[in-house]
């Protein structure tokens, strides 16, 4: 989170690839895709985020703390772009 909090949260290059790195060190784990998604939701994008945490959710065991927090974000998200795509809160 460093490498795009130093950026403005912008996702960087070398932050993006810092978190692919570890999500290929760790492809059954869901932080390294969690850690994205919340990288670019700072950066504003929310579609991109929620990509990365239905892919987090869905390597999360089913009722673990952080499985928990993830689908809770990932709610806020979808409900958000749902929003975006209707034109409300524009």
């Amino acid at each position: 989170m460093t490498l795009a909090a130093d950026a403005k949260d912008q996702v960087t290059p070398p932050a993006l690839l810092a978190f692919r790195q570890a999500a290929r060190l760790a492809p059954e784990h869901p932080a390294p895709r969690y850690y994205l998604g919340l990288a670019y939701v700072r950066a504003g994008d929310a579609a991109e985020a929620q990509r990365y945490w239905r892919r987090a959710l869905a390597l999360s065991p089913p009722g673990s703390a952080y499985g928990r927090e993830i689908a809770a974000r990932l709610a806020l998200v979808d409900r958000f772009l749902a929003m975006q795509r209707a034109g409300i809160g524009r």
